[in-house]
């Protein structure tokens, strides 16, 4: 692998450098959650003799704790919603969005209020996805307080 060192390009390289950069991390997160969806779904961890996908992760990957979890949450989700995967290498959603809004995904909602829930995410950025989580909680809670978008009347 060659790195270019940073400090002998253009301001203008530099920017398109990093936004470059960005996009082939997202891309290759995507493929590495699809992957490990893949691996997970297959039990390969196990043949390998981890008694988890998150240990495999963090022995094998040397990934860090961190990494591992969200990943491997991100790959669970992936399984039963591959389109989470195309979200993630875009950049709409980022992995801490998915592994917040996992508890709350499920083969009911996820046509209606999942959806909604994740291009809120997406509109609210990383830092304050944690937001549409609680609304998630509460109306998963108290059906009765579901807008028609969650009941699927839309």
């Amino acid at each position: 692998m060659t790195t270019t060192i940073p400090s002998r390009l253009s301001d203008d390289e530099l920017v398109a450098e990093v936004a470059r950069l960005a996009g082939s991390e997202r891309e290759a997160s995507a493929s590495l959650v699809a992957y490990l969806a893949e691996l997970g779904g297959r039990r390969l961890h196990e043949r390998a003799g981890y008694g988890s996908l998150f240990t495999y992760c963090t022995d094998v990957l040397r990934l860090s704790e961190h990494e591992a979890y969200d990943r491997m949450r991100a790959a669970k989700v992936a399984r039963r919603y591959p389109a989470v995967l195309g979200l993630l290498a875009s950049g709409r959603v980022n992995l801490t969005t998915v592994r917040l809004l996992a508890p709350h995904l499920t083969r009911q909602n996820h046509q209606g209020a999942a959806r909604r829930r994740l291009r809120q995410a997406q509109a609210r950025g990383a830092g304050t996805a944690g937001r549409a989580v609680p609304t998630a909680r509460c109306r998963a809670d108290h059906p009765e307080a579901a807008g028609p978008e969650d009941r699927g009347d839309v």
